[in-house]
């Protein structure tokens, strides 16, 4: 048992120092390619899908407005999907000259993704940029991605998103389990093969999602307007991904408010991710669970096999020292400023929240803004 479990810690070691290295990279091909001289040029069309949000609207209306970008250059859709709150009415009221609300035409088994499409179809710009209403951009955010774009050969970009924190925590577990996955995702486009994606901050031109026929062939799934139009888009053009890696283009996003809320949320997410086609997602995918629940067998074993107490110690500490220092340099990039102390807290709670949301998937079933879906 010794050997095994040496095994799967050396492989989660390993795979987290791959991705370390990604993100080194990174930032070394973004130093490689700073502008120099700069002017507008690219056309923007974001795109937000609203389902009874009516509290969150408000505020990213306000960083629409603020956009430090010519007002000719971007337009924005908001699509209502069947909010009964004041979602529409807010949105509505918002004096923004650049800003259609619209209604949903849903045509699928995917409410987002029918969102998207539908706002799509009325797009006038070159590109679409996607986020949630539950988001805050920056006002340097269009610009950034309208540098990157004019640097490189780009199909798709995909942004850095973080959640917000009073410091709860709750709250600040959701945000170094971003963190974490934003990691990931850095040191995957460092070693250009992309392997994430975030809806809250992603980009790809009109014309290409019409050539590779937008949802179709995912979107029986409610999930994965992000990580399946990633896939699509690397099939087809695997060097002309990015990651706009910049501080200006963070977009902010809510946590959850309950842990019951964090774990529909993360079930959500694991009927997407069980779906890929990616074997290398999945393959890492399965390594974290099985890293995961190694951490939570080890001590209830533990009670009946005395001998395997320091083990279980030394996995446990091994596991959280390195991910604290895998995510050492994700965190700076994003300045939460979370103390070690919270950090041990939620590396203690990670294992068992793991576990719990993929028994939870496995029903087959799980419930999201009021409405039940099937993986």
């Amino acid at each position: 048992m010794i050997i095994l479990v040496a095994i799967i810690l050396v492989c989660y070691l390993f795979i987290l120092l791959k991705y370390d290295r990604g993100y080194t990279r990174l930032v070394a091909f973004h130093k490689s390619i700073e502008a120099t001289n700069y002017t507008f040029k690219t056309s923007f069309t974001i795109i937000v899908p609203y389902r009874n949000e009516a509290k969150n609207i408000p505020s990213l209306l306000d960083s629409f407005s603020q956009l430090n970008y010519p007002t000719s250059l971007f337009d924005i859709i908001m699509v209502n999907d069947e909010s009964d709150d004041f979602s529409y009415i807010t949105v509505n009221d918002y004096p923004l000259a650049n800003l259609q609300n619209i209604h949903n035409k849903r045509s699928s088994a995917s409410p987002k993704k029918d969102a998207i499409t539908t706002a799509i179809s009325l797009a006038t710009k070159t590109w679409v940029i996607t986020t949630d209403a539950d988001c805050i951009v920056p006002k340097n955010w269009l610009l950034e991605l309208d540098q990157l774009i004019q640097k490189v050969p780009a199909k798709m970009i995909c942004g850095p998103v973080l959640y917000t924190s009073t410091k709860s925590l709750l709250q600040d577990f959701q945000q170094l389990d971003g963190i974490s996955l934003q990691g990931c995702t850095m040191g995957s486009f460092g070693h250009q093969k992309p392997l994430l994606s975030n809806g809250a901050n992603l980009a790809y031109p009109k014309e290409l999602f019409n050539q590779l026929q937008g949802f179709e062939g995912n979107n029986h799934l409610a999930s994965g307007d992000d990580i399946f139009m990633l896939e699509k888009v690397k099939a087809s053009f695997p060097k002309d991904i990015h990651f706009l890696f910049s501080k200006d283009a963070i977009v902010k996003t809510q946590p959850e408010s309950t842990w019951k809320g964090l774990v529909r949320q993360r079930v959500r997410w694991a009927s997407k991710t069980s779906q890929t086609k990616n074997k290398r997602s999945i393959g890492i995918g399965l390594l974290v669970f099985i890293t995961n629940l190694v951490c939570v067998l080890l001590p209830i074993l533990s009670f009946y096999i005395p001998s395997i107490w320091m083990l279980t110690i030394l996995f446990w500490l091994a596991k959280i020292s390195v991910d604290c220092i895998f995510m050492y340099q994700t965190n700076r990039f994003f300045k939460a400023n979370i103390s070690v102390i919270r950090m041990l807290q939620c590396g203690l709670l990670y294992p068992i929240i793991t576990c719990w949301i993929v028994a939870q998937s496995i029903k087959g079933t799980y419930t999201w803004k009021g409405r039940s879906y099937r993986k």
